[in-house]
């Protein structure tokens, strides 16, 4: 059995759910989405994402209709100093389905960029 997406909305306890998920993210789901609240190491958790293989996007919020572009771990910390929000929606991408999908992949992710490898 496969999954294309995995979402992960659990209002806190997001390693819990990445660390029993290790077999799944071995299976490459296409798209991973995560709730990651700001205050519980969110780069702990990004990196889980990143050490799978995925590229790692962030919802801007403040306007939806901007294309979502690929995050560093630089970045995102600069991005979310400072921020109001106790959460950041993030959304993991498996570069392979990304290039294989180009269509879809830009369908799911409001025209962002391809990820480079």
């Amino acid at each position: 059995c496969s999954s294309d997406l995995l979402k992960i909305d659990t209002n806190g306890h997001e390693s819990e759910v990445l660390r029993g998920a290790r077999k799944l993210l071995k299976q490459r789901p296409a798209i991973v989405q995560l709730e990651v609240f700001v205050r519980h190491d969110p780069l702990a958790l990004l990196k889980v994402l990143w050490d799978h293989g995925y590229a790692v996007y962030r919802d801007k919020g403040s306007d939806p209709a901007q294309p979502l572009t690929p995050v560093s771990a630089a970045a995102f910390f600069s991005q979310v100093h400072g921020s109001f929000s106790e959460y950041i929606d993030v959304f993991a991408v498996d570069p392979a389905w990304a290039k294989r999908t180009p269509d879809l992949f830009a369908s799911a992710l409001n025209n962002a960029t391809l990820p480079s490898e």
